[in-house]
């Protein structure tokens, strides 16, 4: 059991906007065996595009000469109530982070394939249920991503590539509150409403999922989602 979560001589890739959790990911790796290194694929389609993700994936690979794992990393990164928002509020919550994704997953598959190797994203459980005012944009982002997820796993399981999902629960308490309108009721949902397990998620609950995932132990697994959420997606 042990030997399988061994990533001795395997070569990972964590990308997405260089957060606790991406690094809490790349480290575990690191200690785990692994040649990981972090890139962040959100700044690049932010200031340059989707060409800019794929060369940034690109070039790992050929530095390290293959790819085994993709972590695909993308939270909640933008928030407005329905009514106010704009289109750049739509571009930053949810245009950027799918197009970072999916151009990330696409410049890494050749070597996936090569590798028979495995793509987890994390999201959020938010993309599985409904969320508070002002984080409609994301949550929809969010939900897109685990579609993706499944679609990727559909086009890749015959070369032997495997793409799962964990969804992260609630990362800080704005999650859970939102933003509030004038007409909207002011009891705002509290931690023990939302989290059966009574905190956030912290980014070594995302962890140990992640790392499962894109080992042998998860060899028949795809297109599945994990919820790392203290129970939250289970009480809604």
């Amino acid at each position: 059991m042990t030997s399988a979560m061994n990533f001795s001589g395997k070569k990972v890739l964590v990308a997405g906007s260089g957060d606790p959790v991406q690094q809490a990911i790349a480290k575990a790796f690191v200690e785990a065996g692994a040649s990981a290194g972090e890139v962040d694929i959100l700044g690049a389609v932010q200031s340059a595009g989707a060409d800019a993700v794929s060369a940034k994936v690109k070039e790992y690979i050929a530095t390290t000469g293959g790819l085994d794992v993709l972590v695909v990393t993308l939270g909640i990164n933008d928030m407005e109530l329905i009514e106010a928002a704009s289109a750049d509020n739509w571009q930053a919550g949810f245009s950027m982070p799918l197009k970072a994704a999916f151009f990330a997953a696409q410049a890494a598959i050749p070597a996936l394939r090569e590798s028979s190797g495995a793509i987890v994203n994390v999201t959020s459980t938010l993309g599985q249920m409904g969320a508070a005012p002002g984080l409609a944009i994301p949550a929809a982002a969010m939900a897109c991503l685990i579609h993706h997820t499944r679609m990727l796993s559909l086009r890749l399981s015959l070369d032997g590539v495997r793409v799962n999902c964990v969804c992260q629960g609630y990362t800080s308490e704005k999650e859970i509150v939102g933003l509030t309108a004038a007409n909207d009721q002011p009891t705002a949902p509290t931690m023990e409403d939302e989290v059966p397990m009574g905190r956030l998620t912290l980014p070594e609950d995302v962890v140990g999922p992640v790392l499962f995932l894109a080992s042998p132990l998860a060899g028949f697994m795809t297109g599945n989602v994990l919820s790392a959420d203290g129970g939250t997606f289970s009480g809604h």
